[in-house]
């Protein structure tokens, strides 16, 4: 009898570990495939209220463009915490490169200041019809820079280059009026375009974490145990927070000192994009504090990590100036240099609880 209570207390055991187990990975790829759906359909909003601002081309249409993609731009931004392993979003087929790749040549699109001609909008014998399949051939062609899709191409078309020192660009809704702008209606088509390969993309990314479909990579990664899951999940968390993060898109435009080297530098919503990347490394974060291997982190270094976060999202929320301001401010240098330091210090205490929690790296 004392036998069998042992047997059946063991079975339990490792039947509520199996759970924690599978529940870490379950919930990882759930989430995944929640926050691409959310992106996906703001893209689609983005999408819709291009139509309406084709339709009916004026100011106020043009303001609520830009409203909805700035609200879109931040589901995006959560989301990029699941890139740097191989997923759906950045192997060697994914679209990664189509939908956010930066910096941009805006010259390579549409006109520039000193140079109204430049740009595949405005080269009409080159380009004689622009449509999605050109967009992206054309996209990062001879060379990084060349950035022809995503974001980035539509925050430039809505917003055009940034020369005000006290807001974003501010390009005239007449670009897109024909007969009022040169090459409107090419540039119309490159927006509608452009909008609609952003929907494309963001959906086939969702579609590879589609439970419904036996062959899609959300049933490859719920395959795996929760220590290889948790090797992807710290290789997202280093590499957003180490490197992305601290060093690609805060501290060059700090060490530079040059707008463009910000993330979001038409609009000025760089912020945004370093806050919600930054929700994106504190939520898996937290699912990956309540996975059945957290019991092997030392609870001094689980503390340490949390209170880290809670003292970045205080200096990601408290910023006084617009990013492109902030890199020229004494006191907002100071708060820069401060995130890019405890970034990389957040980033070796996830190495070291990855260690702890027996994750590959």
């Amino acid at each position: 009898m004392i036998y069998m209570k042992v047997l059946f207390s063991t079975l339990i055991f490792f039947s509520l570990l199996t759970n924690a187990q599978a529940d870490f990975v379950s919930t990882y790829a759930d989430k995944a495939r929640a926050d691409y759906n959310k992106s996906t359909l703001a893209a689609t909003d983005l999408l819709d209220a291009v139509k309406i601002f084709l339709k009916n081309t004026d100011e106020e249409n043009l303001t609520k463009l830009k409203a909805v993609w700035t609200e879109a731009r931040k589901s995006y931004s959560v989301t990029e915490i699941y890139r740097f392993y191989g997923g759906p979003i950045d192997s060697e087929e994914g679209p990664e490169g189509l939908i956010n790749a930066w910096p941009l040549d805006e010259a390579y699109i549409d006109y520039v200041k000193g140079s109204p001609n430049s740009g595949i909008i405005n080269n009409s014998v080159l380009y004689p019809k622009i449509t999605k399949d050109l967009l992206i051939q054309l996209n990062e062609q001879n060379g990084e820079t060349n950035i022809s899709t995503g974001w980035h191409a539509i925050e430039f078309l809505l917003w055009g280059q940034d020369f005000n020192i006290e807001g974003p660009g501010n390009r005239p809704f007449g670009d897109f009026i024909s007969g009022v702008g040169l090459n409107a209606d090419r540039r119309r088509e490159y927006l509608l375009a452009a909008s609609e390969l952003l929907v494309e993309h963001l959906t086939s990314v969702t579609e590879s974490w589609d439970p419904a479909n036996e062959h899609s990579f959300y049933h490859k990664f719920l395959s795996q145990t929760e220590s290889e899951a948790l090797s992807q999940a710290f290789t997202s968390l280093l590499s957003m927070s180490n490197d992305e993060l601290a060093i690609e898109r805060i501290f060059v435009a700090y060490d530079t000192q040059f707008q463009e080297d910000e993330h979001s530098c038409f609009s000025d919503t760089t912020l945004n994009d370093l806050y919600y990347n930054f929700v994106g490394i504190k939520e898996l974060w937290k699912s990956v504090a309540s996975s059945s291997s957290a019991q092997n982190i030392n609870s001094e270094l689980n503390l340490s990590i949390d209170n880290d976060l809670s003292a970045l999202e205080e200096k990601l929320l408290g910023f006084k100036l617009p990013f492109d301001q902030a890199i020229f401010d004494v006191s907002e240098r100071e708060r820069i240099l401060y995130i890019v330091d405890n970034l990389q210090s957040l980033g070796e205490k996830f190495e070291s609880a990855a260690l702890q929690m027996g994750a590959n790296l």
